[in-house]
């Protein structure tokens, strides 16, 4: 059985930990520099700490690894194991920032009972993940809706039983 591991590179993130570092210098160093009222101190400190999470998100995300084997995909540090014969519904979507935009992302949600895995097209080994996804749709005759054929069509992935 051969396994291949998957993660994010460094180079899709680091678009995300500059906005995040923009983000945290620019809310907070006026906040720690200036004389100011408590209330737009904490507004700016607020803001700077959205921008932290994002950041820290942004970490997690950098660090997370896809392990996709015959058998099953697990997803780390979480821990989230999926058995591709157990899954109850696949779903590939796409987000843009603006209407009618060829520049955005997609992001694939496989669920089994309770757990579920996401993964955005920014990952190393998008295609392949949703190709195994799309062939456990196909084997286990799961309801795909039209947007998430019509993405996988945009992949050049078959849904359709042959």
């Amino acid at each position: 059985m051969s396994t291949t591991t998957y993660h994010y590179p460094f180079s899709s993130v680091a678009g995300d930990y500059a906005r995040a570092a923009f983000g945290v210098l620019l809310f907070s160093l006026p906040a720690l520099m200036f004389s100011m009222a408590w209330i737009p101190r904490m507004i700016l400190l607020s803001l700077a700490a959205i921008f932290l999470g994002f950041g820290l998100q942004t970490a997690f995300r950098h660090g997370t690894r896809f392990t996709v084997s015959d058998l099953d995909i697990v997803g780390k540090p979480r821990g989230a194991r999926l058995r591709w014969r157990e899954l109850t519904d696949v779903k590939l979507e796409y987000y843009t920032l603006q209407r009618e935009s060829k520049h955005g992302w997609m992001q694939l949600t496989l669920r089994s009972g309770g757990r579920r895995l996401h993964m955005d097209s920014r990952l190393d080994g998008f295609v392949e993940i949703a190709q195994r996804a799309a062939v456990s749709a196909r084997e286990l005759h799961l309801d795909l809706s039209p947007t998430t054929m019509n993405n996988f069509a945009a992949l050049n992935i078959n849904t359709v039983a042959e």
